[in-house]
């Protein structure tokens, strides 16, 4: 099994479980999809369809509430009943959006500023993490605004600026987990899975200092791309062997290039995954 992401179309699972949205959000596109405009008609051409994500995606017009665990309860269930059967896996996991790309999808038209407005979604968010955790599921937050966003969301602001957000984000998604242990959480942190140049995205050196403030135990980074593959070289400069558990051994941007050319009738967010071998412990200070 692999695990979907809720860094593609499945953010947008997240108003038909939380009540106050409504409306259309206009979100900004990325630099270069302005800039490149034959990539746009490549990716319309491939994709007739794109999810509500890209567009038409709805804004916050209200207080935020969490209105029924039922949909990710009967998540976890099915997807651990579906494991249990098989009896082939060491460990489970179950992505959920972090509060940062919930957002900067779904935009703010309500609370009387950004950063309130992530805390009101990582205060009910909390009550998904909380269901995923209490499953027995390794949770995996889904966060490519502290990446993707620089390029879209994000794109005005200096580097410098821009890691200030990721701080401010990194700060909600602790928020949002708080109570949980380390060890059963991880951070995905994700560039984008289109076939672009990817010219404008930051380097990893400058945001990893902000993923280092997550309260979890693994990180798990987009480095399939071609244009990150160098930037493992990041990692070696803050020995994050000796900090994080290791990531699944798949190129994240790999499966999700497979799910959005492959797949009909996916689901609104990805139903977890399950990984054969078991991973190496390492202490965290």
């Amino acid at each position: 099994m692999t695990a979907s992401s809720a860094a593609s179309v499945s953010k947008t699972y997240v108003p038909q479980r939380m009540s106050g949205f409504a409306g259309v959000s206009k979100r900004r596109r990325g630099r270069e999809f302005e800039e490149f405009p034959d990539l746009v008609s490549y990716l319309m051409r491939r994709f007739p369809n794109p999810p509500k994500s890209q567009h038409g995606a709805p804004e916050a017009q209200a207080d935020l509430k969490y209105r029924d665990l039922k949909p990710v309860s009967d998540e976890t269930a099915g997807f651990n009943r579906i494991a249990d059967e098989l009896h082939a896996f060491s460990e489970r996991f179950m992505t959920a959006a972090s509060p940062g790309i919930i957002s900067t999808t779904m935009l703010n038209a309500y609370y009387e500023s950004h950063d309130a407005y992530l805390d009101a979604i990582a205060r009910e968010m909390k009550n998904e993490y909380q269901a995923i955790h209490k499953a027995g599921l390794v949770l995996q937050i889904d966060a490519p605004d502290l990446a993707m966003d620089r390029t879209m969301m994000y794109r005005d602001l200096s580097d410098a600026e821009f890691v200030k957000r990721c701080e401010r984000h990194v700060a909600a998604i602790n928020k949002g987990i708080e109570g949980i242990p380390r060890d059963r959480v991880r951070l995905h942190i994700c560039y984008g899975n289109w076939e672009g140049p990817h010219i404008h995205d930051i380097a990893l050196e400058k945001i990893l200092p902000a993923l280092y403030q997550a309260k979890v135990g693994a990180l798990s980074i987009e480095f399939s791309n071609p244009r990150h593959a160098h930037e493992y070289s990041a990692l070696k400069a803050r020995a994050v062997a000796e900090r994080h558990d290791p990531p699944p051994r798949r190129g994240r941007n790999h499966l999700e290039f497979r799910r959005a050319s492959g797949s009909r009738g996916a689901p609104h967010r990805g139903s977890g995954g399950c990984r054969r071998r078991p991973r190496a412990r390492h202490r965290l200070e």
